[in-house]
């Protein structure tokens, strides 16, 4: 009998430990680097992370075994989880946790699969955010009258049936009733029910038309045919320095044309307070709508669609803020941080990260090019550039040709102080 295969998972405690786990002859090549799996961990069952192969454990320490598997496929491709990786060693930050804030939501099917193969006993819990479902159940009241006397909670929740139809959820909280004094209800057809999706993300509700690139002025192309040199040959960052209207979203657009073009991903990192429909629009209209918006504002279940979608490659363009720079692109060509001198991009709680230097860490093993952009470049980057870390691309001119607003520099230390 062969010996067990032995994997280092990372847990999401305040540890700077990987812990060591048999895998079964059931999951077999199943379990890679990059799976999330099921593991007892002091009294309770954690989802982990596998990070790599052990190569073995001290005589008399008992390994247990991982329990199941949560996702059919790693979470996290090879060169996203090194990045993860040297992200918490640069922080300082225990990987567990770092890999749990850039993991998806745990699908509802998946609990269900490992209660079924035992895994996962009635009762027990299994931690880590939980994907809610997509779909809500609506309830409207019919013109039918009740043939018999109700009882109490169903005449309460018919007696709050008086118009549209409202979410059960709603009325199963404010009224304590259940699903099976709905289906009382429903079966002598006083109520109807019906399944509605959740709303769309509200930056596609709106229909947008493709547009047609315009014409180039003589620093966008120059900038635009630098950064292709460094999709082709070998990866470089850039700092784009350019007045305010001079066009430089129009050198992002091109960049990542260039590397969609190549078969590689994209990424687009700005402000939140950037992340607006308008902002979408611009990209949407070149690209259409097979790119995943990544925002606050989303709902776990939307959250996750586009992640999901990213992760398979059936999306190739990631546009949102932060945290949007742990989205799984497929394949990465590009990163751009617009405005990369926004303080937005540090995040203050948690796993403390600036995205910006993230940035340049993830395309650099990415094999990626990555694109710093800014009217006001912060020190860090300007010294980037006097390290010679950074290229600097410059647009010193509008893109319409209209000319920069005159700008006289006041010392006040020369004026008077008035009565």
């Amino acid at each position: 009998m062969s010996e067990a295969r032995l994997v280092e998972v990372a847990v999401a405690i305040p540890r700077q430990q990987l812990f060591t786990y048999a895998v079964p002859e059931s999951l077999g090549d199943r379990v890679r680097r990059g799976s999330r799996v099921l593991v007892p961990f002091a009294r309770r069952k954690e989802v982990a992370v596998v990070v790599r192969d052990s190569s073995g454990v001290p005589d008399g320490v008992n390994v247990l075994p991982i329990l199941g598997l949560v996702d059919d496929e790693p979470v996290f491709d090879e060169p996203l989880l090194d990045f993860l990786e040297e992200a918490a060693r640069y922080y300082f930050h225990p990987l567990g946790e770092v890999l749990r804030a850039a993991s998806p939501s745990i699908p509802t099917d998946a609990v269900r699969r490992l209660r079924r193969a035992g895994s996962v006993q009635k009762g027990e819990r299994v931690r880590g955010p939980r994907l809610p479902s997509r779909e809500e159940l609506y309830v409207a009241r019919t013109s039918a009258e009740p043939k018999r006397k109700l009882g109490t909670k169903q005449a309460a929740l018919l007696a709050a049936l008086d118009g549209e139809p409202r979410p059960f959820a709603e009325l199963a909280k404010s009224l304590g009733v259940s699903r099976s004094t709905l289906e009382g209800l429903e079966e002598q057809g006083l109520v109807r029910t019906e399944v509605r999706h959740r709303p769309l993300d509200p930056f596609f509700r709106e229909t947008v038309a493709r547009d047609v690139p315009p014409e180039l002025t003589v620093e966008q192309e120059a900038a635009v045919a630098a950064i292709r040199r460094a999709l082709d040959g070998a990866p470089e960052a850039f700092l784009l320095r350019g007045v305010t209207g001079s066009g430089k979203t129009e050198v992002y657009l091109r960049a990542m044309e260039d590397a969609l073009s190549r078969g590689r991903g994209a990424l687009l990192l700005v402000p939140e307070i950037s992340l607006t429909p308008q902002l979408v629009s611009r990209y949407r209209a070149r690209f259409g709508d097979d790119l995943a918006v990544l925002h606050s504002g989303l709902d776990k279940a939307q959250r996750d669609a586009a992640w999901r979608g990213l992760r398979r490659g059936e999306l190739r363009v990631a546009i949102g803020a932060r945290s949007a720079l742990f989205s799984p692109v497929a394949d990465l060509g590009v990163i751009i941080v617009d405005e990369e001198h926004d303080p937005s991009f540090k995040q203050e709680e948690g796993f403390r990260y600036h995205a910006r230097d993230m940035a340049l860490l993830r395309a650099h093993r990415a094999g990626a090019v990555c694109i710093l952009g800014s009217a006001t470049p912060s020190l860090e980057s300007m010294y980037g550039v006097e390290r010679g870390r950074l290229h600097l691309l410059r647009l010193t001119e509008r893109a319409t040709g209209a000319p920069l607003p005159h700008v006289e520099v006041v010392d006040l230390k020369t004026h008077l102080k008035g009565p």
